[in-house]
């Protein structure tokens, strides 16, 4: 697998799902390295977060959860599915900020950032 870029957000939605089921609920599940922690986001079709009832039900809304995992190492990276899976290990579903996009596509331009999103390229693993 090629090293994931610093700052920069990859899909590993497929990798989730089949890391764990509760991912199975979310549009779409990203990764990225950052200097002193891992960044999971996550995107949520058809709920919002209301500042005092919480998460409401909004049909027309996608949510963006994200949690930072903090890294054992400053140079830690992601190189393996191995490596990826350990950070989801410790992801326990809780949210260090949300966003509310109207459509998948704001959503993910909300993570964007100017990076781009990557895509993990498999050399002879499985997802």
């Amino acid at each position: 697998m090629k090293k994931f870029e610093f700052a920069k957000f990859y899909d590993i939605t497929d990798v989730a799902k089949e890391y764990d089921a509760e991912y199975d609920q979310y549009e779409k599940v990203f990764l990225c390295v950052d200097t002193w922690d891992f960044w999971i986001a996550r995107i949520l079709k058809g709920w919002a977060n209301d500042d005092e009832e919480g998460y409401i039900e909004d049909e027309d809304n996608y949510l963006v959860e994200r949690i930072n995992i903090a890294k054992v190492e400053k140079m830690d990276g992601i190189e393996s599915l191995m490596e990826i899976h350990a950070v989801l290990k410790d992801d326990f579903f809780e949210n260090y900020d949300t966003y509310d996009a109207d459509s998948l596509e704001d959503a993910i331009e909300i993570l964007d950032g100017g990076y781009g999103i990557g895509k993990i390229e498999y050399e002879n693993e499985t997802v």
